[in-house]
């Protein structure tokens, strides 16, 4: 009785959260502002650049071949420009950000470091569960060159515009992987970079009136992940010696649940979080798209708010098989019209609460401990 008592207690605070939160005072759209998106034409860039062509941002989206730039400019809403740039190239990289100078007058609101090789480069070779001593050093390589010092690159030249102007907001994409073992050895450790990275550009920058944060998706609909990125997916040795082993659930089977992320959910989270006017608070720290849809309101084009992935409704819906199935939207071709939810799962995953597992907790099971 006396748990069950806690338990209502428990549930009725995590409801009342959101009424005790202050309404986010936004700017009713981003009409005017210079938006950039490295790796714009697939993936989570595609996603963001149409959330920020939604919200009316004029985007300019980078890729390697024009034809993927023209491809994804006919879909994103609005101004789309794509240009042609090489983020393991640094030549390629200035030239960029001189010539975007040149167009804007010098203007640049918004960088999304988007950008990222590994996942290709491994699902290309299939390096998915082997160890860190059985895999090539190009695996270190593409974490690092293109997803860190590519966002390092591209945030100093982008600073160059921002600081003179006194304002702008830089957007780091990353993931979840620095909180606990996710894929591999060097994922992990370019992921951690990144959130560290992030929190010191934004204490540098902060003089200059520009807010640098780190977005963190969950598992995201990518074209990679729908093309076997995720295939030979383990946990390994993803917990502390002496602690069990937990099971890997089958990331694919969780694509067509709410807890596939769809592109434009990660695109809308920016746009929103581009759009607020106290957003400098948060400048510095990690933000997670399925708890800004809950702060900020915003669904997905199904018409659901995921859970985020370390919540209690997220690992009940990873973990357990008959309410993994009965989150299962209909088939649809990927990157196609997406299946409407139905009222029961709008009303489970979008009204009822959610409490987020402390990361400490997390951290303390993947290997973060004090002696």
């Amino acid at each position: 009785m006396r748990w069950c008592t806690l338990a209502i207690v428990v549930v009725a605070i995590a409801m009342l959260v959101p009424y005790l939160t202050p309404a986010p005072q936004l700017q009713p759209d981003l009409k005017g502002q210079i938006a950039v998106v490295t790796g714009g034409s697939r993936g989570a860039g595609r996603g963001i650049a149409m959330g920020l062509g939604e919200a009316g941002a004029t985007v300019y989206i980078t890729g390697r071949t024009q034809a993927s730039l023209d491809e994804a400019c006919s879909i994103i809403p609005g101004k789309c420009i794509g240009k042609v740039m090489d983020n393991a190239n640094d030549t390629s990289m200035e030239s960029f950000f001189k010539d975007l100078k040149a167009e804007t007058g010098g203007r640049l609101d918004i960088l999304v470091n988007n950008a990222y090789s590994a996942v290709g480069y491994w699902n290309k070779n299939k390096l998915l569960g082997k160890a860190f001593w059985d895999t090539p050093m190009q695996l270190f390589d593409e974490v690092f060159n293109v997803g860190v010092r590519s966002h390092y690159k591209a945030t100093q030249l982008a600073m160059g515009l921002m600081a003179p102007l006194k304002k702008g907001l830089i957007i780091n994409v990353n993931s979840m992987g620095c909180v606990s073992y996710t894929f591999n050895v060097p994922y992990g450790m370019g992921k951690c970079s990144v959130d560290k990275m992030t929190a010191d550009f934004a204490i540098e920058a902060a003089t200059e009136g520009v807010d640098i944060v780190t977005l963190s998706p969950g598992i995201l609909q990518t074209e990679e992940v729908y093309n076997g990125a995720l295939d030979g997916t383990s946990p390994r040795r993803g917990a502390m010696p002496g602690m069990p082993q937990l099971s890997q659930p089958d990331l694919n089977e969780l694509l067509s649940t709410p807890m596939g992320e769809t592109l434009l959910f990660s695109g809308r989270a920016v746009a929103h979080f581009a759009r607020d006017s106290a957003r400098s608070a948060h400048s510095g720290k990690v933000l997670i798209p399925a708890i800004l849809s809950k702060y900020y309101g915003f669904t997905d084009e199904r018409g659901i708010m995921s859970p985020f992935i370390f919540s209690v409704k997220g690992m009940l819906f990873m973990l357990v098989p008959p309410l993994k199935k009965w989150a299962g939207l209909a088939d649809v071709t990927p990157f196609k019209e997406p299946p409407s939810a139905s009222a029961n799962q709008v009303l489970v995953f979008n009204k009822l609460p959610d409490l987020k597992i402390p990361m400490v907790l997390l951290k303390a099971a993947s290997g973060f401990q004090l002696f």
